[in-house]
């Protein structure tokens, strides 16, 4: 049976094994730590794939779930019980319902634009290409149903290079650096404009912020606060602005670096301490 073709202008990250299980038809509702006033048709990104390999009608998003919603939800979100404690707790509750999902049969890449975390604007030659597949789709048959991976929910692995999704992730292992031979934690090179405004990009460190952690561009649309602990220094509860990817609390950053005698060329570390957590100190270049 051929289906009307939608119009696919922005897609949604997800992770393993999630977006398995939502192209295999297992799961129709996707979990996340915020409401979406999004509706429509939108594609569906693999994380760290770098290709939409489906799309869905963004029907719905409910209000949050508590203990006893979950549990009698399952069938739609697919959160095994003995994960549900501890996602509830990192506030992954909200119910984005997915409807007329369709695996493309030939997945379309993209280019994934920085700072992008939850929604990627796609480009218009990658709108045409699923255009063009989707004007030609006919509802697969059982036999014939795409197979996607629906491997059993397990701790997940970091995808180096990505942006961070906002979907629950536990039992995280330790964070990945950007250089060899370093111990835990993930180093960012400061500039001298970093230092002037009081600021570090943490677009490579999009997988260490905290669930719920990347807001928006102004105070008006906030993240969900996290504690930030600088060594030396204070500790501080913020959230990351996402247009710039950026501690929005920028006077204990820029009294950090006058604290600890940062210069031009030097590294933050970030390590993660907890699941809500983040410990930043510094790293001479020439220490």
């Amino acid at each position: 049976m051929r289906l009307h073709t939608p119009q696919i202008e922005r897609a949604l990250v997800i992770r393993e094994p999630w977006i398995g299980r939502i192209l295999s038809g297992k799961k129709t509702w996707e979990m996340r730590s915020k409401p979406t006033g999004i509706r429509g048709p939108i594609g569906l990104i693999r994380q760290g794939s770098g290709i939409v390999v489906g799309i869905a009608r963004l029907a719905e998003s409910l209000r949050p779930l508590d203990e006893a919603g979950y549990a009698a939800s399952f069938d739609k979100h697919q959160i095994p019980s003995e994960m549900q404690a501890e996602v509830i707790r990192n506030w992954w509750v909200y119910p984005w319902v997915l409807e007329d999902i369709r695996p493309l049969s030939v997945p379309v890449p993209y280019d994934h634009p920085s700072g992008a975390v939850t929604f990627v604007k796609l480009q218009e030659s990658v709108q045409r290409a699923i255009a063009e597949q989707l004007s030609n789709y006919r509802e697969p048959t059982p036999a014939t149903q795409p197979e996607h991976s629906t491997r059993d929910v397990e701790p997940m692995a970091r995808q180096a290079g990505t942006d961070k999704s906002d979907h629950p992730v536990l039992n995280e292992p330790p964070a990945r650096t950007e250089a060899t031979g370093l111990a835990a934690g993930l180093l960012i090179r400061l500039s001298g404009g970093n230092i002037r405004n009081g600021h570090f990009y943490l677009r490579s460190a999009a997988d260490m912020i905290p669930a719920g952690g990347i807001g928006g561009g102004n105070k008006q649309d906030l993240g969900r606060p996290f504690t930030v602990r600088f060594d030396p220094g204070q500790t501080i509860e913020t959230d990351v602005a996402g247009d710039k990817m950026i501690l929005r609390a920028r006077g204990p950053v820029r009294d950090f670096f006058a604290r600890s005698g940062a210069k031009e060329g030097d590294f933050v570390r970030v390590h993660k301490e907890d699941p809500r957590t983040l410990l930043i100190t510094l790293e001479s270049r020439s220490g």
